[in-house]
């Protein structure tokens, strides 16, 4: 059983980030932004990705009866969005062009990379 020890190291990190956050400010939404169609198209299509949930890969491994393969499937499912989601934000960062764009991607790609570390 869970004394709370290990949510109280979860709390902590949740705090810290917040005061951190805090810190750096909102990126600079005022100036907008100016991105090619392509990269546009690609960050709506990534956000609707990203959203899914695995739901019909989830749902034919359910089907086959085995509780096991049912939960490797969905950590599976997991693990995929969150290496997909690394590569593609820092592809994000380095190429868009746009400074408000690349920061917004680089505070997304490093909140991703806090929790892969905490894990």
């Amino acid at each position: 059983m869970n004394d709370g020890a290990d949510f109280a190291i979860w709390v902590a990190r949740f705090e810290a980030e917040a005061v951190r956050r805090r810190a750096d400010g909102d990126p600079g939404w005022g100036r907008g932004a100016c991105l090619h169609r392509s990269v546009l198209a690609s960050i709506q299509r990534f956000q609707v990705g990203e959203s899914g949930d695995g739901a019909d890969l989830i749902a034919k491994a359910d089907e086959v009866g085995d509780d096991a393969y049912s939960a490797a499937v969905r950590l599976f499912v997991g693990e995929e969005q969150k290496v997909i989601a690394l590569r593609y934000y820092r592809a994000l960062r380095d190429g868009a062009g746009d400074p408000l764009a690349a920061d917004v991607a680089a505070r997304i790609l490093a909140d991703e990379e806090r929790q892969c570390s905490a894990r």
